[in-house]
């Protein structure tokens, strides 16, 4: 029952961060990727899921650079 309810409150941050940067769909899905494709170095293929990781954030940064010129969301990602 903790369990859950500490679920549902992380849930709920999350989608209150999400609602503040005003996400449109491919932002949303970039920022899954990146989280999806987290490499542990003890997997046989972790350099191509880096990879996948890379091509996501480079996706966002660059989609983010011509819609949202003025608007830096994502800046946190590749600092």
């Amino acid at each position: 029952m903790q369990y859950s309810l500490a679920l549902d409150q992380s849930i709920e941050n999350i989608q209150k961060i999400f609602q503040k940067f005003q996400l449109d769909s491919f932002e949303f899905m970039c920022l899954k990727a990146i989280v999806f494709f987290r490499a542990d170095k003890t997997l046989q293929q972790a350099e191509i899921i880096e990879n996948l990781q890379d091509q996501a954030q480079i996706a966002l940064a660059q989609y983010t650079q011509i819609h949202h010129p003025t608007r830096y969301k994502f800046s946190f990602f590749f600092k």
